[in-house]
């Protein structure tokens, strides 16, 4: 496996995640590397990747860079058996840019609206209406947000910051977003995520299985054959 990333703390930090899921799974990293997050060729960087051989392509990306990242695999004719992005394949705009070439692209979400939990139906309705699109998983987080915000004050009966902080952290139950627990510095510990990859223009969950909406596509076939 290669990793690439942006020189960024969430860059680096998934970067480093990738490479302890990759020791503990026993994928063997042939090659990581940085890159500036105002960079706009990744030429170089991807040629090095051609030269280590990897199977599979990690990147800890925004946007931007794994739209350009995608379009300048092609142009290089560098296919791998999977690329997985973590931001970018999971947005609509990924999509919309690369068209037929976002196909088998993968990523990780946080909430997909086929997952059924308190609310989905109604707030992707409601997003679908007003936005003319599915919602992201960064939306109906901000969304739960709110939502336990709201709770918390009504259960503290009070603002007070330190009340509801109290609440916030024994409180155990299920949101919009998913399931909600935090560990005592208040890290989530009940919410798992999910993989997913462009299938035919749409996101699909891959992993878990038990919920998954379609079979992982791999190996991605080659640019030619497409």
């Amino acid at each position: 496996m290669a990793i690439v990333n942006q020189d960024t703390a969430f860059g680096k930090d998934s970067a480093e995640f990738g490479k302890k899921v990759a020791a503990r799974v026993g994928i063997r990293v042939v090659m990581q590397e940085e890159y500036p997050k105002d960079a706009a060729d990744f030429t170089p960087l991807l040629i090095k990747v051609k030269q280590a051989a990897p199977d599979l392509l990690l990147g800890g990306t925004y946007l931007p860079e794994s739209i350009q990242i995608a379009r300048q695999l092609k142009e290089l004719g560098i296919s791998l058996k999977m690329v997985a992005l973590t931001i970018g394949p999971d947005q609509p705009d990924f999509i919309r840019a690369l068209g037929k070439d976002a196909e088998n692209f993968m990523s990780m979400s946080e909430w997909e609206p086929g997952i059924k939990t308190p609310g989905s139906d109604r707030f992707t309705k409601q997003y679908r209406d007003a936005h003319g699109e599915d919602p992201v998983y960064q939306a109906a987080g901000a969304y739960a947000t709110g939502e336990m915000l709201e709770e918390a004050v009504r259960r503290a009966g009070s603002a007070d910051r330190a009340a509801i902080r109290a609440f916030l952290a024994k409180y155990e139950g299920t949101t919009l977003f998913g399931p909600y627990a935090v560990d005592e510095r208040g890290f989530q510990r009940a919410k798992g995520a999910y993989v997913i990859q462009i299938q035919n223009g749409r996101k699909q969950i891959v992993w878990p299985k038990e919920f998954s909406t379609a079979a992982p596509v791999y190996p991605m076939p080659a640019w030619g054959t497409r």
